[in-house]
């Protein structure tokens, strides 16, 4: 079976990590606002945890099992920056409101920049019902401050595509 999406680029070249970015809704349910997470951060992997178990029987023959992965994320580093609309959101959200419950619900997109259809539509994630939690806020004395943030993908994986609109904003379409 082909795949239906394939790395874009010419054969044999390296691809560029910016085109791999995680966005966070800053808007509305029905007006999302996807704004980049990461900014100054230097160092960020999704990390799929498979809970992975392998046993031996009593013929010596190994089995493996896995799970449906945890998709996890660290942004370690993140210089506050005045105007920026993904800490803003987060410090209110858990500094300033403490509200975990709001917290354990963000609306999260993956947009896999580096993977695209026979058309140039970029694959993308949707997580709905994400954690999205601040972890440490502070830094070194004579530095900036800075912080760190924990992210969990969470709720019903919707896939599709990803586009910069008319405005220049982020589109998200559903796979149907």
């Amino acid at each position: 079976m082909a795949a239906k999406y394939t790395i874009k680029g010419n054969n044999g070249e390296a691809v560029s990590r910016d085109l791999m970015v995680t966005y966070i809704n800053t808007g509305t349910g029905e007006a999302p606002v996807w704004s980049a997470m990461g900014r100054t951060v230097e160092d960020s992997s999704v990390d799929y945890d498979y809970s992975q178990e392998s046993k031996t029987d009593i013929l010596g023959e190994t089995h493996v099992t896995a799970k449906t992965p945890t998709t996890t994320q660290t942004f370690s580093g993140n210089n506050l920056l005045a105007g920026d609309a993904v800490l803003n959101h987060i410090l209110d959200m858990t500094v300033v409101r403490r509200s975990v419950s709001e917290a354990l619900n963000q609306d999260l997109l993956i947009a896999h920049l580096y993977l695209t259809d026979s058309e140039g539509n970029a694959f993308a994630e949707r997580w709905k019902s994400s954690s999205v939690l601040l972890t440490t806020n502070g830094g070194a004395g004579g530095d900036m401050l800075a912080s760190d943030i924990e992210v969990t993908y969470g709720g019903t994986r919707e896939t599709g595509t990803v586009k910069k609109g008319v405005s220049g904003a982020l589109e998200f379409t559903a796979d149907t």
